[in-house]
């Protein structure tokens, strides 16, 4: 603690009540690894707080507050579980181009927790393109802000080859991929009118020009039960 750009007075020092029993979870922050309790909605918080004052050093104070305010300064984990939604329509989709090439795609559903299986078809219904491969792949989209101040990032979680060459007409390429292997989130949707997480399936072909030809559509996922690789440190 400081102030002024004054050297510190002392040392500040936060313990959790529990924090030897709660799971945690790693993170990497500004590039270092970090160990993280996690907490989830309903929990109480509790702890000690310890001041510990340089030598030489006088500290003056009439309270202490302590608040889970914007500015971290001990960084935590937060998971909650939701109940289980209905499966979703299943998502059908075209890829085409008049004369020339007609892809139909579908998928069961539209709905996958974080440990589902994506399992699909595409049918080709016109292919007259020498086609190279086709790829499936996951796309996360992060929106934070809100109005006109609006920032997208967009990310690849993972590609998935599903085709080698050019098909044949009324042939059909089989998909199912794991999404336990992936690093992914529930779906958040205006989280304080805020920050949004978004996910979306893409199909892209390649043709032997380069050329490429996709369609996407959204997914939603969520969270049934806490991660396995959470456990509690009994140190």
């Amino acid at each position: 603690m400081s102030f002024f750009g004054s050297k510190p007075v002392c040392e500040v020092y936060v313990a959790f009540t529990d924090e030897r029993v709660r799971k945690k979870i790693t993170q990497t922050i500004k590039e270092q690894k970090h160990q993280l309790l996690v907490f989830t909605s309903g929990d109480s918080v509790g702890g000690k707080i310890k001041i510990q004052v340089k030598e030489g050093k006088k500290l003056e104070f009439e309270q202490i507050k302590v608040e889970f305010i914007g500015q971290i300064e001990v960084d935590i984990f937060v998971m909650n579980k939701k109940s289980m939604p209905d499966q979703g329509n299943p998502i059908t989709m075209e890829v085409g181009i008049q004369d020339c090439i007609h892809i139909q795609f579908e998928y069961r559903k539209s709905k996958f927790h974080l440990e589902d299986v994506v399992i699909g078809k595409v049918f080709y219904l016109l292919s007259r393109i020498k086609l190279k491969f086709m790829e499936v792949s996951v796309i996360r989209r992060e929106i934070i802000g809100k109005g006109e101040e609006i920032d997208y990032h967009n990310e690849i979680v993972s590609r998935f080859e599903i085709m080698d060459g050019t098909p044949v007409k009324g042939e059909s390429i089989p998909i199912r991929f794991f999404l336990e292997s992936l690093d992914l989130t529930p779906t958040y949707k205006k989280i304080n009118n805020k920050f949004s997480v978004r996910y979306y399936l893409k199909l892209t072909l390649f043709d032997e020009e380069d050329k490429k030809y996709f369609k996407q559509s959204e997914i939603f996922l969520y969270r049934t039960h806490f991660d396995p690789f959470l456990k509690s440190n009994q140190n």
